[in-house]
């Protein structure tokens, strides 16, 4: 590992926006500086630390790692408040990226399958807030703050760390080494009029020595921050092929666990190919620049061989891998080798966030529910062991479309002939958890 980031505003969303403005995509280089000049020795022992984690970094057999996760929903208009299922939507995403269970697994290309695995991490809604009052993992704040970006101002993360404080329009975090933050706002920027990036997420730097705390460096607070619009796949105001398969968020997860790009996030073009360009992982084939966001369509990336292309052993570039900047729809695993480090990182670094102390508070007694048939159409019948404090399906919009509670939401079945066709969801609620799942009706 030649080059390690301490925070990374990912996914550009307008290209030429950013070609306008004369800044680059990612907020790398920008912070990267700031720590260099602070500390002239913070390179060095970054990577060492780094380094130590990869030795280290063979798979644990401590079966599944569970995150407790706020969402921070941080809102000006009312467009921007983002709909319950929209965010139960996008946890769902995230824990079948993590477990490796979404539906398009196969489209891996064959050469890549056998690099990809179950990273046995999951994330579920936190049922207590710091009080040990019962929550539903989901807080909202209306915020007078119209803009918490500018690019242009030279304050570039003064301005975005103000999502994250009550004080400055946004919202306090709940404790960092209890729970995954994730806020979700409105990264429209000023001067540009448009969004241009889809969040960043500071990786773990707790390894460094204490005394790191006396420098004048930005004050970057641990969790992920999020465009509104990359939220789930069932935004109703999502950017069309910027992120519409709510991936960005798993994306930036992989950061907050320790992953880099795979590109290696070069800082100098010289190093573009060579060992100083590479993202510290031995499975990820190295890759000279991020791929083409803006494809549509996958298969324009098929061929696509940025680095070593005709030398013995060469590998294309692995733009299924959710740490490249390929279009979200494209994406579709972590290898062996990111899924050892994160889990490295939690067994060591945020080793507080997943110990059993941590989440003794949040016990969650059910994991999943089933139900069918599929598609349904007049009854839809479910089967879950335990109970359910509220039942309700929602539409794509986050239309609630029908609720029960109490004895008619533990019913085994569920009179649904009055809803048309279309895709929808299911959720559950109960004492300790809020479960939910896609549903098809067909009439």
């Amino acid at each position: 590992m030649k080059k390690v980031y301490l925070s990374t505003l990912c996914l550009l969303l307008t290209v030429a926006a950013i070609a306008q403005s004369n800044y680059e995509p990612c907020g790398f280089s920008y912070i990267l500086d700031h720590y260099r000049k602070a500390d002239p020795t913070f390179q060095e022992r970054l990577e060492a630390s780094y380094q130590e984690s990869q030795r280290s970094s063979s798979k644990t057999t401590a079966g599944v790692y569970r995150i407790p996760v706020v969402f921070h929903i941080v809102y000006n208009l009312s467009t921007q408040n983002i709909h319950d299922s929209v965010v139960l939507n996008q946890l769902q995403i995230m824990n079948e990226a993590f477990r490796h269970t979404h539906s398009d697994t196969g489209n891996i290309r064959a050469m890549f399958k056998p690099l990809a695995g179950d990273a046995e991490i999951e994330f579920y809604l936190a049922t207590k807030d710091p009080q040990g009052n019962s929550t539903n993992g989901i807080t909202r704040t209306q915020t007078n703050t119209q803009y918490f970006m500018d690019i242009q101002s030279g304050n570039l993360f003064n301005l975005l760390e103000d999502i994250k404080k009550t004080n400055k329009g946004g919202k306090d975090p709940w404790p960092t080494d209890r729970y995954l933050n994730i806020w979700i706002a409105d990264l429209t920027d000023k001067t540009l009029q448009q969004p241009v990036l889809a969040g960043y997420a500071p990786p773990p730097t707790n390894p460094l020595p204490h005394n790191w705390q006396g420098y004048p460096l930005p004050a970057l607070i641990d969790g992920v921050v999020l465009h509104y619009q990359v939220v789930g796949n069932n935004n109703p105001d999502a950017i069309a092929n910027y992120g519409a398969e709510g991936r960005n968020a798993v994306h930036e997860v992989g950061h907050f666990l320790g992953l880099r790009h795979i590109w290696g996030d070069v800082q100098n073009t010289a190093d573009t190919c060579g060992p100083n360009g590479d993202d510290g992982i031995g499975d990820t084939p190295q890759q000279a620049e991020p791929s083409d966001i803006t494809a549509t369509n996958c298969s324009a990336y098929a061929n696509q061989n940025t680095c070593g292309a005709g030398t013995s052993g060469d590998m294309l570039d692995l733009w299924e891998n959710y740490m490249d900047y390929s279009n979200d729809k494209c994406q579709g695993m972590f290898t062996l080798g990111q899924i050892n480090h994160m889990r490295t990182v939690l067994e060591n670094q945020r080793v507080i966030l997943k110990s059993p102390a941590s989440v003794a508070n949040y016990p969650v007694a059910e994991t999943s529910f089933s139900m069918y048939p599929i598609p349904a159409s007049n009854l839809l019948k479910i089967n879950f062991d335990g109970i359910i404090n509220t039942f309700t399906i929602t539409d794509m919009f986050g239309k609630t479309v029908y609720r029960s509670s109490g004895e008619q939401a533990n019913a085994k079945q569920h009179d649904i002939s009055h809803l048309p066709s279309g895709n929808y969801f299911v959720t559950l609620q109960t004492e300790t958890n809020i479960l939910t799942k896609k549903l098809v009706i067909q009439n």
